[in-house]
């Protein structure tokens, strides 16, 4: 579980902001005033959950080893293993940086769909209405059928009614 203070939701997004604050790439990162404000932080992480901090001290280390393998003369039979410790990283923070940025995109969209206004649910009650249970489709049909014949006739009427009125308007 991570904590949220201000804009900050975790190791990753506390590195990814150390890193975009210099607006360079992490490779050129002065890695040790990263990790020195990093360390500030998780300093005052300890008053919580130590598990918590346990995430941010796994992500120091990690940069530790990476600006430490940078320093020191390569005499590792496997610099493979290296490279893919730094490529590790870099793909979890780039990775990071695009979840974080559909999720802004995700809440300007709730923002957006919130200035929007639907139609409350109408509840329909009926004082004098009785249920039937023992009529069939058949009596739905009718039912129904009447309605629409009922309908025409006024729509029959109020079309004589307007030819009338355009005649008299005629005349």
């Amino acid at each position: 579980m991570d904590i949220k203070i201000k804009d900050f939701e975790g190791p990753l997004d506390l590195l990814l902001h150390l890193v975009s604050k210099y607006q360079v790439d992490i490779y050129d990162v002065p890695i040790t005033e990263v990790i020195e404000q990093y360390l500030a932080y998780v300093a005052t992480l300890q008053a919580m959950r130590l598990e918590v901090a346990g995430e941010y001290m796994v992500m120091a280390s990690q940069l530790m080893l990476i600006k430490s393998r940078k320093l020191l003369p390569k005499v590792s039979d496997n610099p493979e293993l290296e490279e893919d410790l730094e490529q590790d990283l870099l793909n979890q923070i780039e990775e990071y940086r695009k979840f974080k940025l559909l999720g802004e995109k995700m809440a300007e969209k709730h923002e957006e769909r919130a200035l929007y206004y639907s139609k409350p649910k109408i509840e329909l009650v009926y004082e004098d209405a009785e249920l039937v249970h023992d009529r069939s489709t058949i009596d739905l049909f009718f039912a129904f059928s009447g309605l629409l014949a009922k309908k025409e006739k006024n729509l029959h009427i109020i079309i004589q009614r307007l030819l009338k009125t355009n005649i008299k308007s005629r005349t």
